[in-house]
């Protein structure tokens, strides 16, 4: 059967109406009434009979077949790398490259860096509408670790590619001394120690530069914060960043930092990557740690990059990557390689596209992804159309896990003062209580179903090509900014091309292809097989070559010119 987008239908909410409707669906009666209608809406019916025969709650680890691995006499992937910078037409973003080869040369200093980027945060905050970027930010440890990395370079004692480079973390991730909020109001303690991303990062002499904004509980698509102002779009402030790691795609398109660090249970690096221009991968289930993330959600959860270009990616990839102790999942991976990033053409890669998904987006973007598509095909790919089984049953189970996982993550919170909380995060705490136990283990029987279908569909492939969002980034509404807002149908369409990726645990990137006729960046997607991020980030490079840059209306440059 063609697949064919459901449709949503379900009033946008804003101001006073999301919040008379967040009371509504907490009383006992009407609540349960709303609830149920709502999630009959969604389909909820027909998921819950999906045939799940055979089916295990545990798939284990995914498999890697051989063009996951890297070749014998695979070379040092640094030195990769390194030998091999990405081309960039236009406007050129700082780089993470420049930036080092800067402090080598004496040219500047982390120091000097780091003040440079306190002055550019500050007049952030002043603008109007401000960016509102960070939760968080300490100047006295920011300083202390900018004077660190700056005695290290002048005792020719650097740690490497990244000693002295700004990078921001999403508030999502254990980064001492600041608490893990999460998005909200509540939680507020410190800190204990670092997660494991941020702790390689560390170790890499990476200049940590605070928590950065999100959407609250990492649960939307907008990035609207009533607790901590909303992240503006610095492409259009009139317009979102994409959620929930709203911040992380921001900073970055304003050129404050080169690199930001955010997770993904639905999309979260990737649509907010492609709303503003940057690049964005999540891997593979268990090839990054998810040691010391706040436990919002834990089976489509993960943690990845969000880089200016796909060269900052690929360096925060080999940084942050690989089997770590405190995540059993990460200790059943191949090597992490780059195998075949220096080459410039896409001879020997195979792209799935399923037409009738592909085409659901915007025609604008659709149009832009077809001619993307046709490039790739001049520079040597192999297009193959395919057919992908039974995605309104994963985008269901998607759902149901995320909003289980999320609302059981508060339990204890939420039932002691849910007004503490914004009226979007409770109303979708409500609607996940509307679910049964049952429904939460169908939808982990589910997954390991489609896991295995999806394995045979795509074999063969080294990628799934679809169009990142369904449309760019839309209007920030005066409504919306203060209180927030619910808005069914644009979420369905913003996240229509994402779920795959999480509920399977199959590796995704999304990258800048080009602008609309306003200015608004156009992203395509690469879906890959368990363990081919070397392939997906390939695939980025080729196109992000090609694409001339343009500078954002907010821009808030940090580099060593």
């Amino acid at each position: 059967m063609p697949y064919s987008p459901k449709v949503v239908i379900a009033p946008r909410l804003a101001g006073a109406g999301l919040r008379a409707f967040a009371t509504l669906m907490e009383q006992p009666v009407s609540g349960l009434v709303v609830r149920d209608t709502l999630l009959r809406q969604l389909g909820l019916d027909s998921f819950r009979q999906v045939d799940v025969s055979h089916a295990s709650t545990d798939p284990g680890p995914l498999p890697a077949d051989a063009r996951a691995l890297p070749d014998k006499d695979q070379p040092d992937a640094w030195q990769v790398l390194q030998d091999n910078p990405t081309p960039c037409r236009g406007q050129a973003p700082p780089s993470i490259a420049g930036i080092r080869r800067a402090f080598l040369d004496g040219v500047v200093d982390p120091v000097h860096l780091t003040e440079r980027f306190l002055r550019q945060w500050q007049s952030s905050e002043a603008d109007k509408p401000r960016m509102s970027l960070f939760i968080h930010l300490n100047e006295a440890d920011i300083l202390n670790q900018a004077n660190a990395s700056k005695a290290r370079y002048a005792a020719g004692e650097s740690l490497g590619p990244l000693d002295g480079v700004l990078v921001a973390v999403k508030d999502e991730l254990d980064q001492v001394p600041y608490p893990t909020t999460a998005g909200t109001s509540i939680h507020l303690t410190p800190a204990q120690s670092d997660s494991t991303a941020v702790a390689r990062l560390r170790a890499s002499g990476a200049i940590l530069v605070g928590k950065l904004n999100m959407h609250e509980l990492g649960s939307g698509i907008t990035g609207i914060n009533p607790h901590y102002g909303t992240p503006r779009n610095p492409f259009d402030p009139t317009r979102v960043c994409g959620g929930s790691s709203s911040g992380s795609g921001a900073i970055v398109a304003c050129q404050m930092v080169p690199l930001s660090i955010a997770c993904d249970a639905g999309g979260s690096i990737r649509m907010p990557a492609a709303l503003t221009g940057n690049v964005g991968l999540k891997a593979t289930k268990g090839r990054i740690s998810n040691a010391g993330a706040a436990d919002l959600v834990w089976t489509t959860a993960h943690v990845g990059p969000i880089g200016a270009t796909i060269d900052e990616v690929a360096a925060a990839y080999l940084t942050i990557a690989g089997p770590d102790p405190r995540d059993p999942n990460t200790l059943h991976q191949p090597p992490v390689h780059l195998k075949d990033w220096a080459r410039q053409d896409m001879k020997g890669l195979t792209l799935g596209v399923y037409r009738d998904w592909f085409e659901a987006a915007d025609p604008e973007i659709v149009a832009m992804c077809q001619a993307q598509l046709r490039r790739f095909e001049v520079l040597g790919a192999e297009v193959r159309e395919i057919t992908l089984p039974d995605l309104d049953e994963l985008q269901m189970a998607h759902l149901v896990l995320i909003a289980v996982e999320a609302a059981a993550s508060q339990n204890g919170y939420y039932d002691s003062d849910p007004r503490k909380y914004g009226h979007e995060s409770r109303m979708t705490i409500s609607l996940a209580r509307g679910l049964r136990a049952t429904d939460y283990v169908h939808a982990l029987r589910v997954r390991h179903r489609m896991i295995g279908r999806w394995l045979n569909a795509t074999a063969g492939l080294d990628a799934v090509i679809t169009p990142a969002t369904g449309m760019v980034a839309p209007p920030l509404h005066a409504d919306a900014v203060d209180l927030g807002e619910s808005d069914m149908a644009l979420a369905a369409s913003m996240m229509r091309f994402m779920p795959p990726g999480n509920l399977l645990g199959f590796p995704a990137i999304s990258f800048p292809i080009g602008y609309n006729e306003n200015g608004l960046p156009v992203a395509m997607q690469a879906l890959g097989r368990p363990w081919m991020e070397h392939a997906l980030l390939r695939i980025a490079r080729v196109a992000g070559a090609e694409v001339p840059r343009r500078t954002p209306k907010r821009l808030y440059r940090v580099g060593p010119n």
